[in-house]
């Protein structure tokens, strides 16, 4: 008996026999296909406006930095531009310095930081 098989070896499987998924290093299935594959050319226009903002989502309101002010002891350490350049000077969280700000925790790092609009820290400042 000739138990022999025809088999191809020049052709690779791109998916499991067994669960049909991809094999790994398959490229997927929309490698080397355009966005006119896949969207109208409005829509096109759309997204790349959208990258090229920075908004990534569709519809994304652009985001606006807050002024943050620092106190210590009754001392004014600054207003800083936005909680991440805050964050970087005094080397802590900027989502702590922002739930300070937003008025969700009292202080972190021993500093307490408001937003500049909000008028609670004018009254923490020892003149």
């Amino acid at each position: 008996m000739d138990y022999s098989y025809n088999l191809d070896i020049s052709v690779k499987p791109t998916r499991n026999f067994i669960n049909g998924k991809f094999l790994k290093g398959h490229p997927g299935y929309h490698k080397g296909k355009k966005w006119e594959d896949f969207m109208d050319k409005e829509m096109i226009i759309k997204v790349k406006k959208n990258l090229e903002k920075g908004n990534v989502k569709k519809g994304d309101p652009p985001r606006y930095s807050v002024k943050i002010v620092a106190i210590k002891d009754g001392k004014f350490l600054g207003c800083f531009e936005s909680s991440k350049k805050a964050g970087d000077i005094f080397k802590l969280n900027r989502s702590h310095i922002s739930s300070c700000a937003n008025g969700n925790r009292k202080s972190t790092g021993g500093i307490q930081f408001f937003k500049e609009s909000d008028n609670a820290w004018t009254k923490l400042i020892n003149n």
